[in-house]
């Protein structure tokens, strides 16, 4: 996957705002991505992605973003825990969330 730092990402969004997903990795951990033409690009806090431990701390990261759409996406491992085969498409959960 492609990527944009966060200052490019605030520079980029004062032109014109973007699509945000605010993704959640792991119980502890969210991640964001800028949706560009279709395509994700990860989004890198200097070298490295931009991890929060919270949403609350995730939307304080990106408050300098202009956005136009922000949601928040969760993959459900249930079905993996459980041992059964992963189901791809089924086991995404995207809500619309305000920074």
């Amino acid at each position: 996957m492609d990527s944009v730092t966060l200052a490019e990402l605030v520079r980029r969004s004062s032109l014109s705002a973007v699509e945000i997903v605010v993704v959640s990795r792991d119980p502890e951990f969210y991640s964001a991505e800028v949706v560009d033409g279709g395509k994700p690009l990860m989004v890198f806090d200097g070298q490295k992605p931009l991890l929060t431990r919270s949403l609350g701390a995730m939307k304080r990261a990106l408050k300098d973003v202009r956005s136009r759409r922000v949601a928040l996406r969760h993959v459900s491992a249930f079905d993996e825990m459980i041992g059964m085969p992963s189901v791809e498409s089924g086991a995404v959960l995207e809500i619309p969330i305000a920074l």
